[in-house]
């Protein structure tokens, strides 16, 4: 990691820079997730790959972070170039998480909606057991 404030600017920004592309993309594979449950698609199919872009995004960000960390103990303002990735990001961090947020509050309507079958179906089984030893225990 460079020692230098102008060198840790420099890094910052081309790290920005990169983490840009993979929240661009980030954002298209949630785009499509949501578009795919809106045309019929279950959460429960999708969650999978809504873990694996969350996970990309977080392995991304833990990178970072030790740059980042520099960065902030410099206590220093942010030149051009490291500033307009700053504010690139931050709106990208915005889109991406209420599009997460969207998708999360699916996903809670879904559950909401299986839990009365959930139960019921549980209900059955437990009644089902409980005939099958009663029938057992009486014969």
């Amino acid at each position: 990691m460079p020692s230098r404030p102008n060198d840790i600017e420099m890094e910052l920004a081309t790290a920005l820079r990169e983490r840009a592309e993979l929240y661009r993309h980030a954002h298209a594979a949630l785009e499509s997730l949501q578009q795919r449950l809106h045309a019929g698609d279950t959460m429960h199919r999708l969650s999978p790959e809504l873990q694996r872009v969350l996970t990309a995004v977080r392995a991304e960000d833990e990178r970072l972070a030790p740059l980042t960390d520099a960065w902030r103990r410099l206590s220093k303002s942010p030149g051009p170039e490291l500033a307009a990735q700053i504010d690139l990001h931050q709106q990208q961090l915005e889109r991406t998480l209420a599009l997460v947020d969207r998708l999360t509050a699916t996903a809670a309507a879904d559950r909401s909606l299986l839990e009365p079958r959930l139960d019921e179906g549980a209900r059955g089984r437990r009644m089902q057991a409980a005939y099958a030893a009663a029938v057992v225990g009486s014969g």
